[in-house]
């Protein structure tokens, strides 16, 4: 999230029209570019491409001083090693999140979520590398398999990405508008919240009613990890 930094433009970005919209198009190359090697090779090597690619974002962190690569021209190259890191991490993770480690699995997200009201650029990296990777492995052996638990997760989980990908021209377009008649910041990010929310869910709507048409002429392509070589 950027509220409440939406208000300051940031310059060079890849997207000046909606800057998280640089993730998106790192994670297409990196499927296009996972797919091609297993159709190509037949085999996968996991755990060497995190183990590379972790090193690679590692060094290049340390030279461009940018925990955050990939959003802007001057360091796109970053972004490349950083989206192949944390595609083959999330990867490795889906290998090995059946193998139940309950140590440690709460302590974790509470230390990944003091960690985020930090402002040094070490603690993120940390984050980033260490403490995100493995909140993500203990939460995903966490298992809801029915009642309201299940129900909050699978909604919290669909309107994740609509949530990221909206939340910021939102501000944007309402923040001028807003400010010409509310002196708050906090009721303009409220205001702004709201609507992003309400928007969110009709996007996800409107995207499921699309899926389900779309079904109607082509079955999904299916893919099994299990084939890859740890």
């Amino acid at each position: 999230m950027v509220w409440p930094f939406g208000l300051d433009f940031v310059h060079g970005s890849l997207f000046p029209l909606n800057d998280p919209a640089w993730s998106l198009f790192f994670e297409l190359f990196v499927n296009i570019f996972f797919f091609y090697f297993v159709v190509k090779f037949k085999k996968f090597y996991n755990t060497f491409f995190v183990i590379t690619f972790l090193l690679f974002y590692i060094f290049t962190t340390l030279i461009t001083k940018q925990i955050n690569p990939g959003w802007s021209y001057d360091y796109m190259y970053s972004g490349f090693i950083r989206v192949i890191y944390a595609f083959f991490m999330g990867t490795l993770i889906y290998n090995y999140h059946s193998q139940k480690i309950y140590n440690f699995s709460v302590i974790v997200p509470i230390i990944m979520f003091i960690a985020f009201f930090s402002s040094s650029s070490k603690v993120a990296f940390f984050n980033s590398i260490v403490i995100a990777p493995l909140s993500v492995y203990f939460l995903s052996q966490l298992t809801h398999k029915h009642g309201i638990k299940s129900k909050i997760c699978s909604i919290l989980g669909d309107i994740s990405y609509p949530i990221y990908i909206l939340h910021f021209p939102i501000y944007r377009l309402l923040h001028p508008i807003l400010s010409l008649y509310i002196s708050t910041q906090a009721t303009i990010i409220t205001i702004a919240s709201i609507f992003t929310f309400i928007l969110s869910f009709i996007s996800l709507r409107i995207d499921n009613s699309l899926r389900l048409y779309l079904k109607r002429f082509t079955s999904p392509a299916t893919c099994s990890l299990n084939q890859t070589v740890k």
